[in-house]
């Protein structure tokens, strides 16, 4: 194609007329723009929608797997129940008032399977002092003995005491020299489920309410090993009674001990409770004295210190007197003092 026809060509298109037609060339431009930016809006949603689905979708992945490893929800505390055992350890028991009146510095523990009895008292003298309390602890199905049957004040009707450890009360008030009500009682509670405890206040004015206090702070750790300041045969064998006098800068202790459960040969030790005599023979590393009593039944001296004397009595097993005399002497022979029998907080 030469210059003049292309000249021609072009001139022909410019001034050509355009052909008709019905469309509306603005409207049309407009739909087609209001389809491209619906289109963009639904790709854009479409978008938003999978991030969120996304996000939720790991949020989810990541609980479920991590599940395992959360901790379980640590349920509220609740007080235990205190579950008293059927028979006591003596070796393993103690009954300690929480609070006791002033002057009440002279104590006594006596120990046994079936319970166990805290005495105080503002003198030495046990049996004739006049102000005194008794605590008494009773193994899970066992009853109070009485105290001191053998010299009991009257007794008055019993009544009703206050609530102690959820359970009721028995007051009984007693007449004394003094005639008055109010001096002596005993309050009868449960210490434990199923154990029954008692408090007994002697010459003490408002006993009622003496005897109500020491009961709601009285405390029973019969799980813990009851402290001694010496160690001989036990663990070896068991403690069947403990006994325990402690006040005026003096303190004895008397402890029984049976090889089997019960029944011999068998070994009692007293601290300074027994007298004394010259030695005779020398068991282990001490100088002793030994005596027939009877019944194959043999008593030893000895003094492991300064401080204190010790008696060891044979408990032979019926027709076998030298199986109790060998396990005297043996145990004889494993006495070591641990701590001062003058200070109980020594005793270990």
């Amino acid at each position: 194609m030469n210059e003049p026809t292309l000249r021609e060509l072009l001139h022909d298109v410019a001034t050509e007329m355009p052909m008709h037609t019905d469309v509306d060339s603005y409207a049309a431009a407009s739909t087609a723009k209001w389809r491209r930016r619906r289109r963009q809006r639904l790709i854009m949603a479409g978008a938003a929608a999978l991030v969120l689905l996304l996000t939720f979708g790991s949020v989810a992945l990541a609980l479920a797997t991590d599940s395992s490893r959360v901790p379980p929800a640590t349920p509220v505390p609740v007080s235990p129940t205190v579950v008293a055992p059927t028979a006591f350890d003596p070796a393993a028991l103690q009954v300690e008032p929480g609070w006791l009146p002033a002057g009440l510095d002279h104590w006594r523990v006596e120990q046994e399977p079936r319970g166990a009895r805290y005495t105080a008292t503002t003198s030495g003298g046990f049996e004739d002092s006049a102000q005194r309390v008794t605590i008494y602890v009773a193994a899970r199905g066992l009853g109070v003995p009485d105290l001191e049957p053998s010299n009991k004040p009257m007794r008055r009707a019993a009544g009703p005491g206050p609530e102690i450890n959820g359970s009721a009360t028995t007051w009984i008030p007693r007449e004394t020299s003094r005639g008055v009500r109010t001096w002596a009682g005993e309050l009868r509670f449960r210490w434990a489920s199923g154990a029954q405890a008692s408090v007994d206040v002697r010459d003490t004015q408002g006993a009622k309410e003496v005897a109500v206090r020491i009961a709601e702070s009285l405390r029973v750790t019969f799980g813990s090993p009851t402290p001694l300041p010496f160690r001989s045969v036990t663990p070896k064998v068991p403690l069947t009674r403990l006994d325990i006098s402690s006040g005026g800068g003096t303190s004895s202790i008397r402890a029984m001990y049976l090889a089997r459960a019960g029944v011999g040969p068998g070994v009692e030790f007293q601290l300074n409770m027994g007298g004394s005599a010259p030695p005779t023979m020398q068991i282990g590393p001490y100088p002793v004295a030994k005596s027939n009593v009877s019944g194959g039944e043999y008593h030893y001296y000895f003094a492991p210190d300064g401080d204190t004397r010790v008696m060891v009595v044979s408990r032979p097993e019926p027709g076998r007197v030298s199986a109790g005399v060998d396990f005297a002497e043996r145990a004889i022979a494993e006495f070591e003092m641990t701590g001062d029998i003058r200070d109980p907080s020594s005793w270990k």
